[in-house]
């Protein structure tokens, strides 16, 4: 069950990565947006109002969309969490029990193939 759910994850990464650079990149639109109109306006109109990026509101708006798009950036893609399962598995495959018995294998195989090649090359010596 595990292992469905990363895949799931590792699927809609790209989504989510996406979701959160558009979201953060429209909050900072639109305060812009809301700063030049108001500058324009007390252009117009000086008064002693604040500015939107200056009012607490547009301070924690704009610190959400950075952070938003921090996160987007942070996040791994669906290629790097596969790669990292990857690095994952190959670590601790070989620190299981039957990791051990498939190393070993391997290893017996490679061990055969290396007893077999020096008769091999003897063959080949003799033209």
């Amino acid at each position: 069950m595990e292992f469905a759910i990363f895949i799931y994850l590792a699927a809609t990464a790209n989504k989510i990565i996406g979701i959160l650079a558009l979201v953060g990149i429209m909050i900072l639109v639109v305060i812009l947006l809301i700063s030049g109109v108001a500058s324009i306006d007390n252009i117009s109109q000086p008064t002693r109002e604040k500015y939107p990026l200056e009012s607490r509101r547009g301070q924690i708006a704009t610190m959400i969309g950075v952070i938003l798009i921090l996160l987007a950036i942070i996040l791994p893609t669906e290629r790097t969490l596969y790669m990292m399962a990857a690095g994952y598995l190959d670590q601790k495959v070989p620190q299981s029990s039957i990791g051990e018995n498939i190393v070993k294998l391997i290893n017996q195989k490679l061990d055969s193939y290396l007893v077999k090649e020096p008769s091999s090359s003897g063959k080949g010596s003799n033209k």
